[in-house]
Formats: C-alpha cells, sequence, structure tokens
C-alpha cells in the first residue's frame, strides 16, 4: 500500500505538484512525474512540511526553478524514487 495518494486534475496547468500525502497530475500514466512529486513529498516529510515550502520559496529566488535543489533531486530520482538518501537534496546546495 501506497503512503501517498494520486490525485489525477487533467485542467492543471502544471504537470504535477506535491503537497503530502498528495501527488497531483495531468495524467495517472505520467511515471516519471509521479515519482518526481513523490521525492518532493519525502522532502516534505524529512522537513516537517512547512520548512520545506519557506526553504522552496527561498530556492526558487536564489537558484530558479530547475536549479532549485529540491527539483534538481526530484528530477535526478524520477526513474527510482526509493533510491534517494533522506537530506540528499543538499548535495545539490
Amino acid at each position: 500500500m501506497r503512503w501517498y495518494k494520486i490525485v489525477v486534475r487533467p485542467k492543471m496547468k502544471k504537470r504535477g505538484m506535491a503537497f503530502w500525502p498528495f501527488v497531483f497530475v495531468r495524467r495517472k500514466e505520467a511515471v516519471y512525474t509521479i515519482n518526481h512529486e513523490v521525492v518532493h513529498c519525502k522532502q516534505q516529510l524529512e522537513l516537517l512540511i512547512v520548512p520545506f515550502y519557506l526553504l522552496y520559496v527561498i530556492f526558487h529566488f536564489v537558484y530558479g526553478y530547475w536549479d532549485n535543489p529540491f527539483e534538481v533531486e526530484g528530477w535526478a530520482h524520477r526513474e527510482k524514487p526509493d533510491t534517494r538518501k533522506p537530506y540528499g537534496w543538499i548535495k545539490y546546495l
């Protein structure tokens, strides 16, 4: 049994979005996007959710979207999200 819930929202503007414990996606078949968002759910749990969002916004302004350490780690583990190590995003700072 999964600890997260996939919610399909076909009219979403973004491909995916994670708000622990929910993973919102446009298409249920988008495996890489789902895996990427699952990594974000794990990051949210590690940082007790609210600090994750504060850091995410700070990193977004400092690094931009593609170089944001949370995003870099999410895309790096999109094939196998279970292979990531706790606090793995730190190495992308």
